[in-house]
């Protein structure tokens, strides 16, 4: 629990009614989060609420126009439209081991367009 008395010392906490919390459950039922130190207890909850999360990647095939399966070309621009380009999970073709969001995150600023201003030459100084 945090020490209330502690932050409004410091002036975290204003007045009695700043909000702050207080306690955690870990389910409908109320339970705190020590209750799942006890095995059992912590066996049960990760069945009833750790579930499966797919992480759709590869659903954006990458090829050249000329070929009717893919939907984007090398530079992710989609085929049969201007002005569009697909910069997500789903021009990975194969699930990294990890999340998808750090390789998503590297890969769009090298698959965006860039300003023409920033394709002109350096400017002074």
């Amino acid at each position: 629990m945090i020490e209330v008395r502690a932050l409004r010392e410091v002036g975290f906490l204003r007045d009695r009614n700043d909000t702050i919390v207080e306690s955690i459950r870990v389910d409908e039922q109320g339970h705190d989060v020590p209750a799942l130190l006890d095995e059992d207890f912590a066996g049960a909850w990760l069945r009833s609420n750790i579930g499966n999360y797919v992480h759709a990647v590869g659903t954006c095939r990458m090829g050249p126009a000329d070929n009717p399966l893919p939907v984007v070309d090398t530079h992710c621009r989609a085929h049969g439209h201007t002005r569009l380009r697909v910069i997500d999970a789903s021009i990975m073709p194969d699930v990294p081991t990890a999340k998808t969001h750090t390789p998503t995150v590297m890969r769009a600023p090298n698959r965006s367009p860039r300003p023409r201003t920033a394709l002109s030459s350096r400017p002074p100084g």
